[in-house]
């Protein structure tokens, strides 16, 4: 995994995790799709900040950030210009863009983070914000804000544990900020170990995901395996291996089975992870 600088080619990937996060109408209404592009990315990406998470050699999500709301403010005019004659979008930009004004004054920044899904619950959203923070914070940045709608209870949650407290709530959702220059030296302390423990549980929940996956499925050929330990311990793979080594079986039939090691080494290799799991700290 690498968090870096958005770089232009990055922009047709980038805008297609845009709306892979969206909503599923911007996935199937061109309009409304052109609209989530033109207000909660294209902006950013043109003039602002942005992060990049790469993994497996590719953007898998981002973060995107301005520092200054009344630079922002200004920024946005051509791309307003644009959403007007979509129609039907003023009064949300209009929300949207004067939360943002009524809290400027302390928190100037704002951001927001959007990760696709095969990707999530990784550590990888609270690499992205500490990343971002700590650009602002040496940017002087005074505090930053987002907004998070009021079914994403998941991302309520992340950002609480990040420090962020509400600002104001309705029906749809909730504003949060995290002032970033007031904060004493035992606050910046508790919220880097916080993040950090944050961090800590993400690897651990999405190893064991794996973990319990893989024995899952370990299990469900159980039968498969102990059909092989009986059929190695027996005659009866001695007399195949020996007709094999006479050169009486087929020359296309696959025969992995047949060698002096392939059972045998699984075996032991299953039998030393179960031992090694063994050794596991006792939760």
């Amino acid at each position: 995994m690498e968090i870096r600088q958005y770089r232009p080619e990055d922009h047709d990937a980038l805008t297609a995790i845009c709306l892979a996060t969206a909503s599923e109408k911007a996935r199937t209404d061109p309009r409304h799709g052109r609209f989530t592009l033109l207000f909660y990315c294209e902006p950013y990406l043109a003039h602002e900040h942005a992060l990049v998470l790469i993994e497996d050699g590719q953007p898998q999500g981002y973060i995107l950030f301005a520092e200054n709301y009344e630079t922002y403010r200004k920024n946005m005019r051509p791309y307003m210009e644009e959403i007007r004659k979509l129609g039907g979008y003023e009064e949300r930009c209009a929300g949207e863009m004067d939360f943002c004004e009524r809290y400027a004054e302390t928190y100037p920044a704002h951001m927001h983070i959007d990760i696709l899904e095969a990707h999530t619950s990784r550590g990888y959203g609270t690499a992205l914000v500490s990343e971002a923070l700590k650009i602002m914070k040496a940017d002087g940045v005074k505090g930053v804000m987002l907004g998070v709608a009021k079914k994403n209870e998941r991302a309520f949650r992340f950002y609480r544990k990040l420090g962020f407290e509400i600002l104001e709530e309705d029906e749809g959702g909730c504003g949060m900020g995290l002032k970033l220059q007031e904060e004493d030296r035992t606050m910046n302390a508790q919220t880097e170990r916080i993040m950090h423990m944050e961090a800590c549980l993400d690897r651990c929940t999405a190893a064991y995901e794996k973990m319990k996956a893989a024995l899952d499925e370990l299990e469900s050929v159980s039968g498969d395996l102990e059909k092989l330990r009986r059929y190695y311990e027996s005659g009866q793979w001695r007399q195949d291996y020996e007709d094999d080594e006479k050169g009486l079986l087929p020359d296309g039939l696959k025969r992995g089975v047949l060698s002096q090691d392939a059972v045998y080494d699984l075996l032991d290799d299953m039998k030393q992870t179960a031992d090694r799991m063994k050794e596991w700290p006792q939760l």
